[in-house]
């Protein structure tokens, strides 16, 4: 099902999407209970700094 949900006007920035990603991980469970896979593409934004750091937590 659907964790978290944001709608934009616009295109995210890096620090709205490390916010998004933020709530999506306060919403996700320990592996491996129900919501524990949280999977990014090779898409740019996936790249911003800190957010694998901020995903390994």
């Amino acid at each position: 099902g659907i964790l978290h949900l944001e709608v934009l006007d616009h295109s995210f920035s890096g620090k709205e999407f490390q916010d998004f990603v933020s709530g999506v991980l306060d919403r996700m469970q320990p592996w491996p209970f129900p919501n524990s896979v949280l999977i990014m593409d090779n898409a740019s934004i996936h790249k911003v700094p800190g957010i694998h750091e901020m995903v390994e937590e």
